[in-house]
């Protein structure tokens, strides 16, 4: 849970809790519990199958426009220059 908190404190959050939520093919989705509100936390298994954030954002609104639901990014890796491994 150490190293969620640079993560976590670009929101202004420190966790709580930690729970695994589901599995995919290139994928694993956390729950992350503070004080707060809940957030999910996507971490790519394998380090050269993660989607370019171009690419994901139009995969993003290719399902909003066809009435899906999708979670927005709060924060990224990317975004913080900031590679969680482990």
């Amino acid at each position: 849970m150490a190293s969620l908190k640079p993560l976590l404190a670009e929101l202004g959050e420190t966790p709580v809790e930690v729970s695994f939520l589901a599995e995919g093919a290139n994928s694993k989705v956390w729950r992350l519990q503070t004080e707060t509100r809940s957030y999910a936390l996507k971490v790519f298994v394998e380090e050269d199958r993660i989607l370019d954030g171009a690419i994901d954002a139009f995969i993003r609104q290719g399902v909003i426009d066809r009435g899906g639901a999708v979670v927005a990014p709060l924060v990224t890796s990317d975004s913080l220059d900031l590679t969680l491994h482990g």
